[in-house]
């Protein structure tokens, strides 16, 4: 049923989207006198407010292009990458496209012959790619494939009235492990839920736990895409240790309790309810949150606590979302264009105005920052950030290793037997992807 349903989906998209197809061609033959883009696009559900941006920034575009109408696809969590695979296979779709970025992006342009992405240096100039900021995930062979949107990251909120009620310093919130574990005790005999990790029972959290706790004990991002190629790294004591903490907040009674019966999203909003002391949130949500509950005076955002001994334990998770242009769009120039002006300073502004989030571009103005979590945020972005590990491994490691070793964890089993599930995931992927496994081996040179 489940195989049947999801043939349904991908037929119904295709049918969408060969139908947008006709659409721009009707556009061309001279009924329309426009050339006609489509933007499929992704983003939401991660950053609130980039559809009233997006829908903003196509109509300041349309004013000053009026040759040029642009057809905005929102895809879901589910559709996006379906879509576009489909839209890869016949050679028509989106003439933009929304990436997650890391492996997301990159697997599209790693075969050189057959890349699914046009190459952008042909594009665009490069002095305007200098801006750019957050394209580690994006970039290949000295150059990036695709246009950055925004950053986001996954922060750590703490509720500074919960933490002054428990006898904590609501100035000063845990940055060693030790410390969290002694801060965690406390808040738990205050009787509040210590820290607030969301719904497991998607395992869509995971990635979020391994962004925050998984990057602990590494050195490098070159950990992260060997493991894929190298045969039992992913039971090594390095990441196996997310898990292990995992486990022990659970055991603990540090988290919440339901987390493995909360769904994503409601389980996270246990912070906005003021139920938890720490919280995980993107950036851009966390911004909004802090206001609605009260301002900076209320609640802060902390530091990513030091859950191990890494180079990288302690530093803020960065990624960038990001647009490619496809290599069988026949309008190329056209989409480049208005990528580029998306990129300019009043587009950056507006961004932020609307989301509270950060766009991926030097030119846009901190001054604009409104509260001190924000200020204290872009600066520990910019002075001491890392990886989003889970765009650093296979997807169907992330996916189907990750997703369960976490909830396994969280339904008693011990970060052992969760971890191996990892390395069997993985080396199921091994046997079936040579290709993919050969770029990985690429990569990990790459890296070095």
């Amino acid at each position: 049923m489940k195989r049947v349903v999801s043939m349904l989906i991908v037929a119904a998209m295709f049918m969408t989207m060969l139908s947008g197809c006709q659409g721009k061609e009707k556009a061309e033959d001279g009924s329309g006198g426009k050339t006609e883009l489509t933007l499929w696009w992704w983003g939401e559900e991660d950053v609130p407010g980039s559809k009233a941006w997006l829908e903003e920034t196509v109509d300041a575009y349309e004013k000053e292009n009026p040759d040029i109408k642009i057809e905005m696809v929102q895809q879901t969590s589910d559709q996006l990458i379906p879509a576009w695979e489909t839209s890869v296979q016949s050679g028509k779709g989106a003439d933009i496209q929304f990436f997650w970025t890391g492996t997301y992006t990159l697997m599209y342009v790693w075969d050189e012959e057959n890349r699914s992405l046009a190459d952008l240096t042909e594009l665009i100039p490069e002095d305007e790619m200098e801006h750019w900021m957050g394209t580690e995930g994006i970039s290949w062979d000295g150059q990036p494939w695709a246009v950055p949107w925004y950053q986001v990251s996954i922060i750590m909120l703490y509720n500074k009235e919960i933490f002054a009620q428990a006898g904590l310093d609501a100035e000063n919130p845990p940055a060693s492990w030790e410390e969290f574990k002694d801060a965690c005790e406390k808040l738990k005999g205050s009787g509040v839920i210590p820290f607030e990790i969301g719904g497991m029972k998607d395992g869509f959290d995971s990635p979020w736990l391994y962004a925050t706790i998984g990057t602990s004990a590494h050195d490098s991002v070159q950990e992260f895409v060997s493991a894929a190629v190298e045969e039992g790294s992913f039971t090594e004591d390095s990441h196996t240790l997310w898990l292990e903490r995992l486990k022990e907040l659970n055991d603990s009674g540090y988290i919440n309790p339901l987390t493995m019966s909360n769904d994503f999203p409601s389980g996270r909003e246990s912070f906005l309810r003021g139920e938890s002391a720490m919280g995980l949130v993107t950036n851009g949500q966390g911004m909004q949150w802090i206001e609605e509950m009260g301002g900076d005076e209320k609640v802060g955002v902390m530091r990513i606590p030091e859950f191990s001994d890494g180079d990288m334990a302690g530093k803020q998770n960065v990624q960038s979302q990001a647009f490619g242009i496809p290599e069988f769009s026949q309008h190329k120039e056209e989409a480049a264009d208005f990528l580029v002006f998306t990129h300019q300073p009043q587009q950056l502004k507006r961004f932020y105005e609307l989301t509270r989030n950060f766009p991926a571009d030097d030119r846009f103005d901190p001054d604009s920052l409104q509260l001190e979590g924000e200020k204290f945020l872009w600066d520990y972005m910019l002075e001491d950030s890392t990886i989003y590990p889970s765009l650093y491994i296979p997807t169907m490691v992330n996916s189907q290793g990750n997703y369960a070793a976490a909830q396994m964890v969280l339904s008693g089993k011990t970060a052992k037997e969760a971890a191996e599930q990892i390395e069997n995931t993985a080396k199921e992927w091994r046997q079936m992807s040579p290709d993919e496994y050969d770029n990985f081996v690429k990569w990990s040179k790459n890296c070095e």
